[in-house]
């Protein structure tokens, strides 16, 4: 006896409407992000207090270095989200052709 549950159907437009969604959230961050990029690069790291938890207080020529890595880090980080989106939207326009099969009467 198979006491495992039948799984149930896959409902392709819900489906496909996921798949829209996580390309438009991907969208979303990619926008956000883009947006932050230049705004880390305008901070005057005189102006803000880093501190680490192991060195306390970093000095302002460290904590532009950080700033740096943090401008760097996003651009990177927005390259991953524009190819992540790309993919996404992708899938999601193949998906959208797909239909479930009629099924015959009888």
């Amino acid at each position: 006896m198979n006491d495992d549950p039948i799984p149930p159907p896959v409902d392709i437009d819900k489906l496909s409407g996921n798949m829209r969604v996580t390309a438009d959230a991907l969208e979303s961050a990619e926008m956000l992000v883009e947006f932050a990029i230049p705004k880390f690069a305008t901070l005057d790291p005189a102006d803000i207090q880093m501190i680490d938890p192991e060195r306390g207080t970093l000095s302002d020529t460290a904590t532009a270095d950080v700033l740096k890595c943090v401008e760097d880090e996003l651009s990177d980080a927005l390259w991953a989200l524009r190819k992540a989106r790309e993919k996404m939207a992708s899938i999601a326009n193949q998906t959208h052709r797909m239909y479930p099969k009629a099924k015959p009467h009888g």
